[in-house]
């Protein structure tokens, strides 16, 4: 597990996941700071006008609805599902 106390950047930190998640073989739980105010997307969601023009928008590369983000703690669970259901409870225990 790593804990981050200091504020994180969105960009590194979605970044830092993806890294984790394809060129690494380790189940991570991170827990960290935002560093500002910005709402993340979903892979898939469409950027309301009205978000663009008032937030930074940062898109993640998991599914999900709009996140607003407001100097908030935020916990980051990664990990392959590979090894089935076993691999996964391990992440959360």
């Amino acid at each position: 597990m790593t804990d981050h106390s200091e504020n994180v950047e969105p960009d590194f930190s979605f970044a830092a996941d993806q890294y984790i998640l394809t060129e690494t073989q380790h189940n991570v739980v991170r827990v960290f700071n935002w560093s500002e105010e910005f709402i993340s997307i979903g892979r898939f969601e469409k950027v309301p006008i009205f978000l663009k023009d008032n937030f930074r928008i940062i898109r993640r590369g998991t599914g999900g609805r709009a996140v607003l983000h407001n100097y908030d703690t935020s916990i980051s669970i990664i990990g392959s599902a590979s090894g089935g259901m076993d691999s996964i409870h391990k992440i959360y225990n």
